[in-house]
């Protein structure tokens, strides 16, 4: 992979999964149990705080500083994940896709002033442990929100065929 090609999967993940939330109606936008309480707008917010994560990790590739990060502290990934739920679950969907919007948007300008080097080699940061940038990348962007764009349209079918 090259940063031309990242660049594309970032972009049209982000295009798939937005075109699926524009295009669902409040209840379904805000009904729980897509997976577990969560609904199609917090599966949204936990994309777009993942991408808030993200964008720090590339500020601080951007500066070659190990990155501090507000992602609440968990002992589990699911603890955090809960902790980000709580955080975001009052606010409203247009508030959240303006956020996942300008994130994302962010993140692609931090991917665009990176290098090759920086975003694929394993061994460029320290701090990453041997772990490329593109991966989490990958596990922020593209690879996350084909996650959820999977767990909502499983859950859209199962409601429309009630």
């Amino acid at each position: 992979m090259n940063k031309t090609a990242l660049l594309h999967k970032m972009d049209s993940k982000k295009a798939e999964l937005e075109n699926l939330v524009t295009s669902l109606n409040e209840a379904q936008l805000n009904t729980p149990g897509v997976n577990d309480n969560w609904s199609v707008k917090d599966n949204l917010a936990h994309i777009t705080s993942w991408q808030h994560y993200l964008l720090q990790v590339l500020q601080g590739a951007l500066r070659n500083q190990e990155p501090v990060t507000d992602v609440p502290p968990g002992e589990s990934e699911d603890e955090e994940n809960e902790q980000l739920y709580q955080q975001n679950k009052s606010r409203s969907f247009d508030e959240i896709l303006t956020d996942f919007r300008a994130t994302h948007g962010q993140i692609v300008e931090a991917v665009q002033s990176l290098s090759e080097e920086d975003l694929f080699d394993p061994r460029r940061f320290l701090w990453r442990q041997g772990r490329s940038l593109e991966s989490v990348i990958e596990g922020n962007t593209y690879g996350h929100y084909d996650e959820h764009l999977q767990i909502m349209r499983r859950w859209l079918e199962q409601t429309e065929n009630r």
